[in-house]
Protein backbone atom coordinates (compact mmCIF):
# COMPACT_ATOMS: atom_id res chain seq x y z
CA UNK A 1 0.00 0.00 0.00
CA UNK A 2 1.22 3.25 -0.77
CA UNK A 3 2.53 5.47 2.13
CA UNK A 4 0.76 9.20 2.16
CA UNK A 5 2.72 10.34 5.23
CA UNK A 6 1.49 11.39 8.60
CA UNK A 7 0.87 14.93 10.19
CA UNK A 8 3.51 15.71 13.08
CA UNK A 9 2.69 16.95 16.49
CA UNK A 10 3.82 20.40 15.48
CA UNK A 11 1.84 20.46 12.10
CA UNK A 12 -1.16 19.21 13.71
CA UNK A 13 -1.31 22.06 16.59
CA UNK A 14 -0.42 24.94 13.91
CA UNK A 15 -3.28 24.05 11.50
CA UNK A 16 -5.71 23.54 13.96
CA UNK A 17 -4.86 26.76 15.77
CA UNK A 18 -4.96 28.70 12.43
CA UNK A 19 -7.19 26.44 10.31
CA UNK A 20 -9.28 25.86 13.28
CA UNK A 21 -11.31 22.49 14.44
CA UNK A 22 -11.63 20.83 10.85
CA UNK A 23 -8.05 21.40 9.77
CA UNK A 24 -6.73 19.58 12.90
CA UNK A 25 -9.70 16.75 12.84
CA UNK A 26 -8.91 15.75 9.15
CA UNK A 27 -5.34 16.05 9.98
CA UNK A 28 -6.14 13.23 12.83
CA UNK A 29 -8.43 11.29 10.85
CA UNK A 30 -5.71 11.46 7.96
CA UNK A 31 -2.72 10.03 10.32
CA UNK A 32 -5.45 7.34 11.75
CA UNK A 33 -6.16 5.90 8.49
CA UNK A 34 -2.37 5.57 7.60
CA UNK A 35 -1.90 3.86 10.91
CA UNK A 36 -4.20 1.23 9.66
CA UNK A 37 -7.11 2.41 12.58
CA UNK A 38 -9.91 3.71 10.27
CA UNK A 39 -12.70 3.63 12.47
CA UNK A 40 -10.73 5.50 14.64
CA UNK A 41 -10.05 7.86 12.15
CA UNK A 42 -14.01 8.40 11.15
CA UNK A 43 -14.84 8.75 14.66
CA UNK A 44 -12.09 11.47 15.19
CA UNK A 45 -13.89 13.25 11.83
CA UNK A 46 -17.21 13.23 13.13
CA UNK A 47 -16.30 14.47 16.46
CA UNK A 48 -14.52 16.76 14.58
CA UNK A 49 -17.31 18.14 12.60
CA UNK A 50 -19.93 18.30 15.62
CA UNK A 51 -17.17 19.75 17.44
CA UNK A 52 -16.71 22.92 14.71
CA UNK A 53 -20.63 22.92 14.26
CA UNK A 54 -21.48 22.95 18.39
CA UNK A 55 -18.71 25.44 18.97
CA UNK A 56 -19.64 28.13 16.28
CA UNK A 57 -23.04 28.00 16.92
CA UNK A 58 -21.99 28.74 20.81
CA UNK A 59 -20.02 31.82 19.48
CA UNK A 60 -22.79 33.32 17.12
CA UNK A 61 -25.70 32.83 20.28
CA UNK A 62 -23.42 34.09 22.73
CA UNK A 63 -24.27 37.98 23.75
CA UNK A 64 -21.64 40.75 22.63
CA UNK A 65 -21.32 41.63 26.26
CA UNK A 66 -20.22 38.23 27.08
CA UNK A 67 -18.09 37.69 24.01
CA UNK A 68 -16.40 40.80 23.94
CA UNK A 69 -14.64 39.29 27.40
CA UNK A 70 -12.90 36.54 26.00
CA UNK A 71 -9.76 36.44 24.87
CA UNK A 72 -9.54 36.51 21.20
CA UNK A 73 -7.05 33.86 21.06
CA UNK A 74 -8.61 31.62 24.15
CA UNK A 75 -11.06 30.04 21.79
CA UNK A 76 -8.17 28.89 19.31
CA UNK A 77 -5.90 27.71 21.82
CA UNK A 78 -8.67 25.48 23.49
CA UNK A 79 -9.42 23.42 20.28
CA UNK A 80 -5.69 23.39 19.46
CA UNK A 81 -4.96 21.75 22.76
CA UNK A 82 -7.98 19.19 22.28
CA UNK A 83 -6.10 17.94 18.94
CA UNK A 84 -2.83 18.25 20.79
CA UNK A 85 -3.90 15.46 23.46
CA UNK A 86 -5.72 13.34 20.70
CA UNK A 87 -2.09 13.03 19.29
CA UNK A 88 -0.48 12.57 22.34
CA UNK A 89 -2.48 10.26 23.69
CA UNK A 90 -3.79 8.01 20.37
CA UNK A 91 -0.87 9.05 18.14
CA UNK A 92 2.41 9.84 19.26
CA UNK A 93 4.17 5.94 19.51
CA UNK A 94 2.34 4.76 16.43
CA UNK A 95 3.91 8.14 14.80
CA UNK A 96 7.52 7.26 16.06
CA UNK A 97 7.23 3.79 14.85
CA UNK A 98 6.22 4.91 11.27
CA UNK A 99 8.70 6.70 10.88
CA UNK A 100 11.49 4.12 12.19
CA UNK A 101 9.62 1.68 9.55
CA UNK A 102 10.41 3.64 6.79
CA UNK A 103 7.38 6.09 6.57
CA UNK A 104 7.57 9.95 5.79
CA UNK A 105 6.31 13.22 6.97
CA UNK A 106 3.18 14.47 5.09
CA UNK A 107 4.20 17.71 3.14
CA UNK A 108 4.45 21.13 4.58
CA UNK A 109 2.75 21.77 1.56
CA UNK A 110 -0.11 19.49 2.10
CA UNK A 111 -0.51 21.18 6.05
CA UNK A 112 -0.66 24.42 4.39
CA UNK A 113 -3.37 23.13 2.17
CA UNK A 114 -5.88 21.74 4.90
CA UNK A 115 -4.94 24.83 7.21
CA UNK A 116 -5.84 27.29 4.53
CA UNK A 117 -9.25 24.88 3.60
CA UNK A 118 -10.22 25.08 7.72
CA UNK A 119 -10.00 29.09 7.39
CA UNK A 120 -12.00 28.71 4.28
CA UNK A 121 -14.67 26.52 5.68
CA UNK A 122 -14.85 28.70 9.05
CA UNK A 123 -15.00 31.67 6.54
CA UNK A 124 -17.91 30.27 4.51
CA UNK A 125 -19.77 29.32 7.50
CA UNK A 126 -19.74 32.58 9.50
CA UNK A 127 -20.60 34.50 6.27
CA UNK A 128 -23.53 32.27 5.82
CA UNK A 129 -24.92 31.97 8.95
CA UNK A 130 -24.29 35.53 10.28
CA UNK A 131 -25.54 37.04 6.85
CA UNK A 132 -28.45 35.22 6.79
CA UNK A 133 -30.66 37.70 9.26
CA UNK A 134 -33.58 38.83 7.27
CA UNK A 135 -32.56 41.92 6.08
CA UNK A 136 -34.03 43.71 3.27
CA UNK A 137 -32.92 44.38 -0.43
CA UNK A 138 -31.84 47.50 -0.27
CA UNK A 139 -29.63 50.05 2.47
CA UNK A 140 -28.88 53.16 3.55
CA UNK A 141 -26.42 54.66 5.58
CA UNK A 142 -26.17 57.41 8.39
CA UNK A 143 -23.69 59.22 10.99
CA UNK A 144 -19.76 58.72 10.57
CA UNK A 145 -19.93 55.17 11.55
CA UNK A 146 -22.62 54.37 8.72
CA UNK A 147 -25.06 52.91 10.81
CA UNK A 148 -27.43 51.43 8.14
CA UNK A 149 -30.93 50.70 7.94
CA UNK A 150 -31.62 47.89 5.41
CA UNK A 151 -35.17 48.13 3.76
CA UNK A 152 -37.38 46.45 0.88
CA UNK A 153 -37.43 47.83 -2.44
CA UNK A 154 -41.39 49.00 -2.29
CA UNK A 155 -40.48 51.29 0.42
CA UNK A 156 -40.04 54.90 -0.60
CA UNK A 157 -36.64 56.38 0.34
CA UNK A 158 -37.86 59.62 2.04
CA UNK A 159 -38.87 57.39 4.50
CA UNK A 160 -36.09 55.58 5.25
CA UNK A 161 -34.32 58.98 5.34
CA UNK A 162 -37.13 60.60 7.96
CA UNK A 163 -36.75 57.56 9.93
CA UNK A 164 -33.04 57.99 9.76
CA UNK A 165 -33.54 61.10 11.13
CA UNK A 166 -35.45 59.78 14.00
CA UNK A 167 -32.72 57.35 14.92
CA UNK A 168 -30.67 60.61 15.04
CA UNK A 169 -32.75 62.79 17.16
CA UNK A 170 -33.20 60.01 19.59
CA UNK A 171 -29.65 59.80 20.23
CA UNK A 172 -28.98 56.25 18.54
CA UNK A 173 -27.31 57.53 15.81
CA UNK A 174 -24.98 59.22 17.58
CA UNK A 175 -22.91 56.63 18.98
CA UNK A 176 -19.11 56.22 17.32
CA UNK A 177 -18.85 52.86 19.33
CA UNK A 178 -19.88 50.60 16.92
CA UNK A 179 -21.74 50.14 13.69
CA UNK A 180 -25.53 49.75 14.12
CA UNK A 181 -27.84 48.23 11.91
CA UNK A 182 -31.71 47.80 11.80
CA UNK A 183 -34.22 46.56 8.96
CA UNK A 184 -37.51 48.04 8.18
CA UNK A 185 -40.09 45.77 6.85
CA UNK A 186 -43.77 45.91 5.83
CA UNK A 187 -46.80 43.86 6.34
CA UNK A 188 -50.49 44.42 6.55
CA UNK A 189 -49.89 47.87 5.90
CA UNK A 190 -47.81 48.79 8.79
CA UNK A 191 -44.14 49.17 9.13
CA UNK A 192 -42.12 46.76 11.21
CA UNK A 193 -38.85 48.32 12.54
CA UNK A 194 -36.86 45.16 13.16
CA UNK A 195 -33.72 45.87 16.35
CA UNK A 196 -31.69 43.15 17.33
CA UNK A 197 -31.56 42.61 20.93
CA UNK A 198 -31.07 39.43 22.83
CA UNK A 199 -33.63 37.78 25.07
CA UNK A 200 -32.39 38.50 27.82
CA UNK A 201 -33.43 41.95 27.72
CA UNK A 202 -36.91 42.29 26.62
CA UNK A 203 -38.53 42.34 30.07
CA UNK A 204 -35.73 44.59 31.33
CA UNK A 205 -38.42 47.78 31.59
CA UNK A 206 -35.62 50.80 31.35
CA UNK A 207 -34.65 49.15 28.41
CA UNK A 208 -38.71 48.30 27.00
CA UNK A 209 -39.11 52.38 28.27
CA UNK A 210 -36.38 53.22 25.79
CA UNK A 211 -37.63 51.61 22.86
CA UNK A 212 -41.12 52.81 23.52
CA UNK A 213 -39.42 56.36 23.50
CA UNK A 214 -38.11 55.60 19.77
CA UNK A 215 -41.71 54.24 18.45
CA UNK A 216 -43.53 57.31 19.67
CA UNK A 217 -40.89 59.34 17.87
CA UNK A 218 -40.50 57.71 14.97
CA UNK A 219 -44.63 57.65 14.91
CA UNK A 220 -44.43 61.01 15.11
CA UNK A 221 -42.10 61.87 12.04
CA UNK A 222 -45.09 61.95 9.31
CA UNK A 223 -44.04 58.87 7.68
CA UNK A 224 -46.41 57.42 4.95
CA UNK A 225 -47.18 54.24 7.21
CA UNK A 226 -47.90 53.56 10.77
CA UNK A 227 -44.62 52.40 12.38
CA UNK A 228 -43.74 49.54 15.42
CA UNK A 229 -40.76 48.41 17.01
CA UNK A 230 -40.48 44.29 16.75
CA UNK A 231 -37.39 43.10 19.05
CA UNK A 232 -35.26 40.58 17.16
CA UNK A 233 -33.13 37.50 18.31
CA UNK A 234 -31.92 34.25 16.79
CA UNK A 235 -32.41 31.09 18.53
CA UNK A 236 -31.95 27.70 17.70
CA UNK A 237 -34.79 27.10 15.61
CA UNK A 238 -34.53 30.05 13.84
CA UNK A 239 -35.53 33.97 14.69
CA UNK A 240 -38.08 34.91 17.54
CA UNK A 241 -39.53 38.73 17.13
CA UNK A 242 -42.11 40.65 19.89
CA UNK A 243 -43.45 43.84 19.20
CA UNK A 244 -43.17 46.46 21.90
CA UNK A 245 -46.05 46.80 23.80
CA UNK A 246 -46.13 42.64 23.86
CA UNK A 247 -43.31 42.40 25.38
CA UNK A 248 -44.18 44.98 27.82
CA UNK A 249 -47.09 43.25 28.46
CA UNK A 250 -44.94 40.23 28.95
CA UNK A 251 -42.61 42.32 31.56
CA UNK A 252 -45.57 43.64 33.22
CA UNK A 253 -46.72 39.87 34.67
CA UNK A 254 -45.11 38.57 37.60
Amino acid sequence: MEKRGVFSEKAIYIATLLGGPLSGAYMLFSNFREFGDEEKGKKTLIFGILFFLALFELIIALPVEISDKIPKMFIPLFYSLISYLVYKKFQEKKFNEYLENGGEKASGWKTAVITVAGMIIIALYLVVRIFTVPYGEEVMEFGEMKHQIYYQKEIPEADVELIGSGLMLAGIFMTNERQLQFDLKIQDDRYRFLIAVSKQYWQKQEILDSFTTLEKILSSINLSKPINIYLVDEGPGGFDEISIQDAKKAASVP
